[in-house]
């Protein structure tokens, strides 16, 4: 049985399509709740912008193929609480975490030897071309703190989603060599 205390954003890449827990049923666990709202909507329309929503999700996904500095910001921007489902998720995470930090139970589930998030990251900034004095598993750990610190700024709204997409840029534009 899956620990359920364990709540973490996962991110795999498999036959390179970015998954989450929201794109992924495998590691999202029980369906969410859904609102009153989306349940009112006629099924047709439901379908539709699934639909669309789709699409577009495997149209980005064909380009993150091609290109890893694109799986890459996705990789990381998924970290980002830039809708209610994830927001939801950083809080819930929050508290957990907050909580851990007097109850060595609890703590267990963070503190553990492995680091696949920084492993994934690390991977894909060497496969996006990391400049020759960037040493990318440093950088890996940077990023992801980096940006779990941002996502925490996002919820307090002391920054604007676009204002954090902007230091990602910089901070990536920074660490990866120049495009050909």
């Amino acid at each position: 049985m899956r620990d359920r205390t364990a709540v973490t954003p996962r991110v795999a890449v498999r036959s390179g399509r970015v998954l989450s827990l929201r794109t992924s049923p495998s590691y999202a666990g029980p369906p969410g709740r859904r609102s009153p709202r989306t349940r009112r909507r006629p099924p047709r329309l439901r379908r539709r912008s699934t639909t669309e929503q789709a699409d577009a999700r495997d149209e980005r996904d064909k380009h993150c193929q091609s290109d890893p500095r694109v799986l890459l910001r996705a990789t990381l921007e998924e970290l980002l609480p830039l809708d209610e489902q994830r927001r939801t998720r950083l809080r819930v995470m929050t508290a957990y975490y907050a909580r851990s930090l007097t109850d060595p139970a609890l703590a267990a589930v963070f503190l553990h030897r492995e680091h696949p998030l920084e492993d994934l990251v690390t991977a894909l900034i060497t496969a996006a071309g990391a400049r020759p004095s960037v040493d990318p598993a440093q950088e890996a750990n940077l990023l992801v703190g980096g940006i779990s610190g941002l996502g925490l700024d996002l919820l307090h709204r002391r920054r604007t989603p676009a204002g954090v997409r902007r230091t990602l840029d910089y901070h990536l534009n920074r660490i990866l060599a120049q495009r050909s």
